[in-house]
């Protein structure tokens, strides 16, 4: 899945984006999954001119549900 690359003709400020990219273990795969999910969106958003990266995340670990919600990366 690409995201649409939309213009700002409008603006000519940058869109500031970040990414989030997550496995749910440690894993050898697993962490060569993590490391092609940054590399994909670096790719992504520094071809979209209107783009400016601000910042990868990323977690390893899994999601937990607990009485008050959802947390991630515990």
């Amino acid at each position: 899945m690409r995201p649409e690359m939309s213009a700002f003709s409008h603006n000519k400020e940058k869109l500031r984006v970040a990414a989030y990219c997550r496995v749910s273990t440690k894993h050898t795969e697993q962490l060569e999954s993590l490391e092609i999910q940054k590399s994909y969106f670096e790719t992504v958003i520094r071809e979209n001119p209107n783009w400016s990266l601000v910042k990868i995340y990323s977690d390893v670990g899994s999601a937990l549900r607990t009485k008050t919600g959802l947390v991630i990366g515990r």
